[in-house]
């Protein structure tokens, strides 16, 4: 029999970290493979220790459940959503306010600890990024990790929003609740109004938390939306996506969303890590600000000379991110678990 240990209450299974997992269970449930989900530390008396599998959904599950993990001998399997250790890791570096580099410390300290102890008893890891991966091996892993990207639907049949018609939108999306986030997304705003008048340029910023970022004087125009109901139109209607993603590890889920729309995606090393992604092929990597400056006002200005990397971006996610793909590879995972 087939457990997921699960942090999030299954009901709300359609939002936040279990949209990825719950391919994997549907996919898994396609192929005869019922997998029963379990909330509660007290719901696991229901089943045989010794003859099921349990999987464990992110590291906040195997917090969760961290005195069952260690105390039995069962078979476990890690859904790693990120490395952890290395995504809170960079955030520490990367931010600047003391109070939050130290929470991002005591987070680095927390997540490491923890995935020592997956990193022993867990029999396989499963893993959504090709460079995460790599680190489970790097670390001293010897038993089997698996690869295995979600998918999704690429058949696009969303109306965009009219009164954009005219414009040439640049999308910023995402949550902006976490303090680096937020900083991250005002330094794009700051970027924005210092550059020089572009005719019919727009920058939407929209996400839960962007109605919290300080509104500045700007040459061009810009609207902060806050958090919306759904993103397709915005998508729809972008011509250009900006992903200043500083977290390392995992794979961006906003910035295959763009791909998927044929935006021209402008983002850093981090943002486009583990998505299959080139600089200059798919995409435009940038290094700072000052590039960022550059870089933009150069893609408004020529958008269609631009536009092939949009197109590559879209037909690579057709390639590695469709549902045939995913089928292959969990069929792969399923032989050996």
């Amino acid at each position: 029999m087939k457990v997921l240990l699960s942090h999030t209450d299954p009901k709300n299974k359609n939002t936040g970290l279990f949209t990825y997992t719950n391919q994997i269970i549907d996919q898994f449930s396609g192929i005869g493979e019922k997998i029963n989900i379990v909330f509660k530390n007290k719901e696991l008396i229901n089943y045989d220790h010794s003859k099921s599998t349990f999987f464990i959904n992110h590291i906040l599950s195997a917090q969760k459940f961290l005195l069952f993990i260690v105390k039995h001998n069962a078979t476990f399997i890690y859904i790693s959503h990120n490395h952890e250790s290395t995504s809170f890791y960079s955030c520490f570096i990367n931010t600047k306010n003391p109070i939050d580099k130290l929470k991002y410390f005591l987070r680095t300290l927390q997540y490491y600890l923890l995935e020592l102890v997956i990193i022993k008893k867990c029999k396989y890891i499963i893993s959504i990024s090709e460079n995460d991966t790599l680190r489970y091996l790097e670390s001293g892993y010897k038993k089997k990790v698996f690869n295995l990207k979600p998918y999704y639907n690429l058949d696009i049949k969303n109306k965009p929003l009219e009164r954009y018609q005219d414009e040439i939108v640049t999308l910023l999306h995402g949550s902006f609740l976490w303090s680096i986030k937020k900083e991250n997304a005002q330094n794009i705003l700051n970027t924005w109004s210092k550059l020089d008048y572009i005719h019919k340029s727009n920058l939407l910023i929209v996400g839960n938390g962007s109605e919290n970022l300080r509104q500045l004087k700007s040459n061009n125009k810009y609207e902060i939306l806050g958090k919306v109901k759904c993103m397709a139109p915005f998508l729809s209607r972008s011509r250009i996506s900006i992903v200043p993603e500083v977290q390392k590890s995992g794979i961006k889920l906003k910035i295959l969303e763009s791909a998927i729309y044929g935006h021209i995606i402008i983002s850093t090393e981090a943002g486009i890590e583990g998505t299959g992604l080139i600089h200059g092929v798919s995409c435009i990597v940038y290094k700072n600000q000052e590039e960022l400056m550059y870089i933009l006002s150069s893609v408004i200005q020529n958008i269609n000379e631009y536009g092939i990397l949009g197109k590559k971006a879209q037909q690579m996610i057709r390639e590695k991110y469709s549902i045939n793909q995913f089928i292959k590879s969990l069929y792969e995972i399923n032989s050996y678990i």
